[in-house]
Order: structure tokens, then sequence, then C-alpha cells
């Protein structure tokens, strides 16, 4: 399929009385925008803010970043199959998007002990999502973009997953509206993602490990996970083209009990469109894998493995890069995944976050693939600290003074969600002795 990216960079973020792009500056009326969301019983209080780089601004409470785009010509729409969603097969024609800027929604965390889940939470430690727009704090992609929040309390008592429900109807009502402001103007660059195979050129696939909520909410339509168009639950491995990621086929953070993890975000604008602009001159991109983990069983597991490392076969990959998320249970379906690509003559290439070293007690990976011949690590998701104090936070629900306060190094991956990075984006290094 062909995929035209029309960007549209926006530089800075206005409220005026209309909604519109123009010339880099996204014009935004609060209550045009707003009015969708606000209309829904369900929603409490919904307001917008705007934190831009450099500002001493201290985002929490995010439940989800997403680049709004929509579609220009081409079937369907951006973001299929979430919260009722048309799920027209999605990835052809032109589709608008407003680079350089991100929609991120915050919303006051759910309470899940009903479901048995415990918090990781460990005393003296940066803990939370929470995005630092300077200072040295400012280590994601985040702090170089220009963040509407969308601050959105549904009504009190509702249980996790239909608070959740009402949270994305409007994060993608808002989105609509402020990526259809570019629909009558004229793109700064277009980009054109034509993925026909390049004879002479190795076959490469990506491989995307995704969790699904249904074992762990015992619900198998539940929310709380990126989807694929629209679902979650546990299912056979997905083959989709390289450019329907890009229009928000795989979409939706995931809730681990304590905070969200996984933005969208780095779905639309990481590996996926890296691979699409080197194919042709590296590689042929073939295809796209997304494999749900939390199986409960071995054999589930290795056969979900199988299953993903024969799609890679039939396509005629030689090669796949693999990520996967979260640890535990996940890292062993991913594992698999790895073991079973290799034995069937895929190399693979893995880029992950490394365990929490628990005061040096803990090893880098909870499981290795002996067959595996290629790792790359982004960390363990600690930084240098502390983050010094801010003169704004932005956030829904109470917010407590001490987000004010200097904020401890993050420990690892008991720390904040916006540093899980396994797609390598963040500005995050080491050096080697």
């Amino acid at each position: 399929m062909r995929l035209e990216l029309a960007a549209f960079p926006v530089r800075d973020v206005r409220f005026g009385a209309t909604t519109r792009w123009r010339d880099g500056v996204l014009e935004i009326d609060p209550d045009e925008v707003l009015e969708p969301v606000r209309r829904d019983p369900l929603v409490e209080r919904a307001e917008l803010a705007v934190a831009r780089p450099g500002e001493s601004i201290r985002i929490v409470t995010i439940q989800d970043i997403i680049e709004p785009r929509v579609k220009a010509t081409g079937r369907g729409a951006t973001y299929p199959g979430i919260v009722g969603r048309p799920v027209e097969t999605v990835g052809e024609g032109r589709t608008n998007r407003l680079s350089g800027f991100t929609l991120m929604t915050c919303t006051p965390p759910q309470d899940v002990k009903r479901y048995g889940l415990l918090s990781s939470f460990r005393p003296g430690t940066a803990y939370g999502d929470f995005l630092d727009m300077s200072g040295p704090g400012a280590i994601s992609p985040w702090a170089s973009t220009v963040n509407l929040c969308l601050l959105v309390e549904p009504v009190r008592h509702l249980d996790p997953d239909p608070a959740n429900r009402v949270v994305q109807q409007a994060t993608l009502a808002v989105q609509d509206q402020l990526a259809r402001a570019t629909l009558a103007e004229t793109p700064a660059e277009v980009e054109v993602l034509d993925l026909t195979p390049r004879p002479g050129l190795p076959g490469f696939v990506y491989i995307h490990s995704i969790v699904s909520p249904e074992p762990i909410y015992l619900n198998p339509d539940s929310t709380l996970s990126t989807a694929v168009y629209g679902i979650t639950r546990l299912t056979q491995p997905w083959l989709l083209h390289p450019t329907e990621v890009l229009d928000g086929a795989v979409c939706g953070s995931f809730f681990s009990g304590d905070f969200y993890r996984w933005f969208t975000w780095p779905l639309t604008n990481s590996i996926v469109l890296h691979m699409c602009r080197r194919h042709g001159i590296d590689f042929n991109f073939l295809g796209c894998i997304m494999v749900r983990t939390m199986w409960e069983e071995q054999r589930q597991k290795e056969l979900m493995a199988n299953r993903a490392a024969l799609m890679a076969t039939t396509l005629g990959a030689a090669g796949a890069i693999v990520t996967p998320t979260l640890r535990g249970q996940r890292m062993l379906d991913t594992m698999a995944v790895v073991r079973a690509c290799e034995e069937a003559g895929v190399k693979t290439v893995l880029i992950t976050e490394e365990e929490d070293d628990e005061d040096g007690s803990a090893p880098p990976l909870l499981v290795t693939a002996p067959d595996g011949v290629g790792l790359v690590s982004t960390g363990d998701g600690s930084a240098p600290g502390p983050f010094p104090p801010v003169q704004r936070v932005i956030g829904a629900g109470p917010i407590g003074d001490h987000w004010h306060a200097e904020q401890p190094a993050p420990h690892g991956r008991y720390g904040t969600s916006h540093l899980n990075d396994v797609w390598g984006f963040s500005r995050l290094s080491c050096v080697d002795y």
C-alpha cells in the first residue's frame, strides 16, 4: 500500500476564537474543541493546557500521548476501531499530521485494587508518570514537542474500564478536531511511503509484543491496553502493513495498575516510520507482526511464537526487529518469539530495556535467548537526578504539592512511565569505560 504523510509543523499553540492551523501556529478555540467532551454526561471536568519546550512545567497523570492525524484521502479513519470508530482498513491515501506536536491526555489514576493488582511503589524514588519540559528532566522526545494537555476527569465511582473508555472518547474527539484544521491548508512537506519491494534487497519485518488486558482484568473487551483495530483480547498474531500502523491501527496505552505506560506516539513516530524510510535502500520492509502477550501456559506462548515466526518466513523475511513490553511474563513471550524466529532462519535484533537492577542484585534481563545474535539495550529507565522544582504542574485530579518540589532520580523500571523505552527514542545514553 502507498501512503502519503502530509506534515503540518506546529511551532506554537494559541487559544483564540477559532480552530485553525496557519504557518506553523495552531490556534484553538477551547470551547469549540471541548464541546463534544463536556457534552458527555460521564465527564465531570475537561480543560486544556499548553506545555512548550523549555518552560518550567511538569506534566503528571498522563494517560496517553498521540500525534493528531486525519485521513485527507483514502479509506477509514485514523486510530480505527477504538471506542466505536470505523474499522475499515487504513494505510492508503494521504494522512495529514500535526508534526512536532502532541495531544497529551491526563486523567486521575484508576482504582484497580479490585483486580488484586499490587503497587510497585518504592519509597524515596521518583514515581508515577511525570514529564519535565525543561532542565535535566527533559530527557524524553516530548520535552521537545509542543504539547496540548487534555485534562479529563470522568464522573466518580466508574469502574476502570468504563472510565478509560470515556477518556479515550474524549481524546479522539479532540484529536479529530485538531487534525481536521489542516484539511484546507497546504502541507509544509509530503512524505511518500511506497513499500513496493525492490529486487536484490533482503526482507525485514518488525515484531512487537503488546500486552492483552484480558487475563489481568478478566474482560476480553477491556480498553486498558493497546488495541489493534480496537481489539485487545488474546488473539493469534496480527499481520499489518506498516502504513496501517502509521495510520494508528495500533493504538492506546497499557494501564499497569500504577499508571499508564507504552503510549501510542512511539508506534507512529519511531521504528515503523524509520523502517519505512529505509525501505528500498537497505532492505525491503515486508510487514509488522503484533504478538499478544499474557498467555497463561507455556505451550500457548510457544504456539504464538511459532505462528509469528511462520508469518515472518512466509513473507520471506531474512531478519526481524523485535521489541517487548514490560517484564515478567511479557518478556518470556517476547523471548519465545526471538527463539522461534532464529530457529526458523530469521535473524533477530531485540531492542529492549533492561531489568531494574534492584540495587545490584538482579540480572539485566529476566531471560535470554541463546540463539539470538543481536540485542540493543535502551537502559533500565533510570536517569540522573534529582529533577529540580518547577513553577507549574499540569495534571488531572487532585495534584499534590510535592509535584512542584524537587523529584529524586527515577529508580529504573519502578520509576516513571515516560522513561519506558523499547524504541530507542529517548536522549538517555551511557558511556562504557
